[in-house]
């Protein structure tokens, strides 16, 4: 897999990708979301969403594995969905972290077409057709393509990133962004609480100067 994301990036969409040398590495922002993913910068205390290629702001947080096993993200795998939506992982975000169990398996069941199996340390893992992938991973993939988009609008290598995080997560679903985002080639500067990074970002587009409570 991490082979695959290697030339995934450095031969996203077809073309050739040289990044310029000597110039500072750029950070971003990661919200890795249940339903959609986003990536941003902050420019002179300006707030800009990165667009992907197709234009859009959001990556659907959708990844899946056709029938010939070639991976699919975002809008192609949604669109993989409608025909084969148990050849897709969604909303995996409900299981970062977790440990499996037969009640998490049959819960799952009933919300979503694909199955979750036990992984050796009975880690949660997604079974999409003849493919047993770790939670971990669809989330390294996703945070590939976003790290993909940002390189794009730099021009240059992307290896920071803040990555946001639900406020109850436990120690062991906060380790988890860490490690999709290490293997999607990313150092995580800080996880960041969500309704955090909402006052942040609330503060830095309507120049708020003052205290503020987050709860």
């Amino acid at each position: 897999l991490r082979v695959a994301l290697t030339k995934r990036r450095r031969a996203i969409r077809g073309t050739s990708r040289n990044f310029s040398s000597g110039v500072a590495t750029p950070s971003i922002g990661i919200d890795l979301g249940t339903t959609n993913s986003a990536v941003a910068t902050a420019t002179g205390g300006t707030l800009r969403l990165i667009e992907r290629a197709t234009g859009q702001r959001l990556l659907p947080s959708l990844v899946g594995i056709t029938e010939e096993g070639t991976r699919v993200v975002g809008d192609e795998a949604r669109l993989l969905a409608e025909t084969s939506p148990e050849l897709v992982a969604s909303a995996t975000k409900r299981f970062i972290g977790q440990r499996w169990t037969s009640e998490l398996s049959a819960k799952s069941r009933q919300l979503y077409p694909y199955t979750l199996v036990a992984g050796p340390q009975e880690d949660v893992r997604i079974k999409l057709g003849g493919h047993t992938i770790p939670i971990s991973q669809i989330s390294g993939i996703l945070l590939s393509e976003m790290r993909a988009d940002a390189e794009d609008h730099f021009g240059r290598e992307v290896t920071e990133a803040v990555i946001t995080v639900p406020a109850n997560f436990t120690d062991a679903q906060r380790a988890a962004p860490r490690e999709a985002a290490e293997i999607a080639g990313l150092r995580v500067l800080r996880l960041l609480n969500e309704p955090t990074a909402a006052a942040m970002a609330y503060g830095l587009a309507n120049g708020f100067t003052g205290s503020a409570l987050v709860f």
